[in-house]
């Protein structure tokens, strides 16, 4: 109903989401392990999801249109 850019975006996001978790929690799992490779990974996906949510705050803020609100 929201049309293909939205529903790409879900799909996407959704995506991501599920392998940033499951990345993160086997390198917690595992970090006893290889303690220098698990902190990179798990620092690298904090960076990329902070990265992305910046992205989409910026362009959500770009994009509001307080007329389409409703209030005014």
């Amino acid at each position: 109903e929201l049309g293909p850019k939205w529903s790409s975006f879900a799909a996407v996001w959704t995506s991501g989401m599920a392998y940033t978790v499951s990345v993160g929690f086997y390198q917690a799992a595992t970090f006893d392990r290889h303690p220098a490779t698990s902190a990179a990974w798990l620092s690298g996906l904090a960076l990329i999801f902070a990265g992305v949510v910046l992205v989409m705050y910026r362009k959500g803020r770009f994009d509001y249109n307080p007329a389409l609100d409703g209030a005014h």
